[in-house]
This record gives C-alpha cells, sequence and structure tokens, in this order.
C-alpha cells in the first residue's frame, strides 16, 4: 500500500527556513544512497518539494534494494522526473557513468536492521558500503553529506551539550557493532575527504519522530505510538531518571537543510542534529582536522 507524502505545510516550513541551501544546489546532480528509509525518505521529499517550488533543475539518483517494493510504496517519489531508480546494494554496486555533483550516504541507518540481523552483520553492511561509495568517488569531483549517528558518542553519553572535548568511542580496523561502525565510517569519508580532495559534512543524527518511523522496532517513541494505536498499556521500565526528547521531523529537515548548505558552498565540518536541542550545533571535532579539502 502507497504511503502518504509529507504534508504540504511541513514541506513548506523546511523551505522556508533552508531556501537558500536548496538555491545553491539548482542544477546539481545528485547521488542519494539511503533514501528509502526514515532518514533518507524524509530528505528526499523536501529536496523535491523545493526543486519543484523553486524550479531548480535538481536530478537525483536514488538507490535502493528492490526499486519495484519502493516504487509501489512511494510513487510520489518514484514518479517524479527528477528521480531515477537504481536497484542494488551499496556494498557492492557501481556507480552510473554520470558526472554528480553531491552524494547524500545515508545508507544502513538504525531503522529496522538491528533487529534483523547480528551486530556484527550490520558493523560490515556498513563498512563495506562505505568503502565502496568512497572507492568510486575518488574519481570524481562531488561533495558529500554523510549521515552519521549519536551512537558515536557512547550509548551512556548524558552531555548536554556536545563540544570538541566529547570523546567518541574507540574505532577500531574492525567494527564489532553499529556504534563502531559508524565511527569508523565517519573516518573513511574524512580520510577519503583528504586524499581525494572531495568536500565532506558529517550530520550526527539522535532521536527522531515524524513519518516512516518504524512502530515495531527498537525505538522507543514509535513503540509507545504503537501501543497507543493498539490500545495496549505503555511500560515504561526504569527508575524514573532516565529522560528521552526527541525531535519532529520539522527539526529533522531544518537541520538537514543547514547541512545540505554547507556541501553546496564547499564548506567540510561536522554537525550534531542533536536530541537535546531544536536546532544544530557545530561540533568541531578532532575529526575534521583534514577538512576543508586541499584542492
Amino acid at each position: 500500500m502507497p504511503t502518504r507524502p509529507i504534508p504540504n505545510e511541513d514541506l513548506a516550513h523546511v523551505l522556508e527556513h533552508a531556501r537558500p541551501a536548496f538555491e545553491a544546489l539548482r542544477d546539481a546532480k545528485i547521488f542519494i544512497a539511503g533514501g528509502t528509509g526514515f532518514f533518507g525518505r524524509t530528505l528526499v521529499e523536501s529536496l523535491l518539494h523545493a526543486n519543484r517550488t523553486l524550479s531548480l533543475g535538481i536530478t537525483a539518483t536514488l538507490l535502493t534494494r528492490d526499486a519495484q517494493s519502493f516504487a509501489a510504496s512511494a510513487p510520489h517519489i518514484a514518479e517524479d522526473h527528477a528521480i531515477k531508480l537504481l536497484q542494488g546494494d551499496l556494498a557492492e554496486c557501481e556507480l552510473p557513468s554520470m558526472d554528480f555533483t553531491h552524494v547524500l550516504h545515508a545508507a544502513a541507518d538504525s531503522a529496522g536492521k538491528q533487529a534483523l540481523v547480528s551486530e556484527v552483520a550490520l558493523a560490515e553492511s556498513i563498512v563495506a558500503g562505505t568503502r565502496n561509495l568512497l572507492r568510486q568517488l575518488r574519481a570524481q569531483s562531488v561533495r558529500l553529506l554523510y549521515l552519521s549517528s549519536g551512537a558515536v558518542y557512547g550509548r551512556s553519553c548524558s552531555e548536554n551539550f556536545l563540544d570538541e572535548d566529547t570523546p567518541l568511542l574507540d574505532a577500531h580496523a574492525t567494527a564489532a557493532n553499529y556504534d563502531e561502525a559508524k565511527v569508523l565510517a565517519e573516518e573513511l569519508c574524512l580520510a577519503a575527504s583528504r586524499n581525494a580532495g572531495f568536500d565532506v559534512v558529517i550530520a550526527r543524527c539522535f532521536a527522531f519522530v515524524g513519518p516512516y518511523l518504524p512502530l515495531d522496532q527498537h525505538f522507543a517513541l514509535g513503540n509507545f505510538i504503537d501501543d497507543a494505536l493498539q490500545h495496549r498499556p505503555i511500560h515504561i521500565r526504569g527508575d524514573g531518571s532516565p529522560g528521552e526528547h526527541g525531535c519532529t521531523r520539522r527539526t529533522l529537515l531544518s537541520g538537514y537543510g543547514r547541512c545540505l548548505c554547507k556541501v553546496a558552498r564547499s564548506v567540510s565540518t561536522t554537525w550534531a542534529l542533536t536530541k537535546r536541542t531544536a536546532f544544530v550545533r557545530r561540533r568541531r571535532s578532532p575529526l575534521t582536522h583534514c577538512c576543508p579539502a586541499s584542492r
């Protein structure tokens, strides 16, 4: 069954707050890996809305493991004249011979995957997909936006504000779980940026809620919504001290807009889209020392 598009008022809100970012992408040719998940699909819809409204001339190639299934679930995206679907797995596929200007790497986010495969298998898919993508980007002059995760700080991180002194998890050559894989993928992106000479922006995403959020996976707020819809009691385990803050899709999209603006304007950095705030805060991480890329 086709899913409902994001409401026009939400898309208009994003365009209002991120218009300069979208206008800077005029005539861009974008490759999107992971555009069919919660984060990716939300960003794609906002991008297409801006493209139509402002006549930007943007075209995008969207990688999906099952093009037919995605087209059936999201015809409003698949049938847009600016979208071309490419079927394949990021860890194995070859990019089409197209002169891309921008790349969005949102593949292997946390939505659903952790419940379906082992931690090691998920980590391997994240790292392998990133390696394969970066290998092919070396031959192109592109700007990369990598959607990472707040998990890179560790699941026990309780900082209200993340600055350059906030430590990340230790990255190993072989990541053993999702958190470590995200750290390693960030380091791979930044190393490739330094060696190949393209710009990279990393967005570390925390807790969000909105359309396409799975209700039956490991997301607490999604579980609460599903319990309410099914008229089940909501059970919260704990001593009452833990707290969880979720940002709405408008915050997510506006934050993406700022990140896209950095990509479009050829500035490389790392941003944290935090669960503690309603905006994006810049984090001058030691990981960004190699950026902006030398040309």
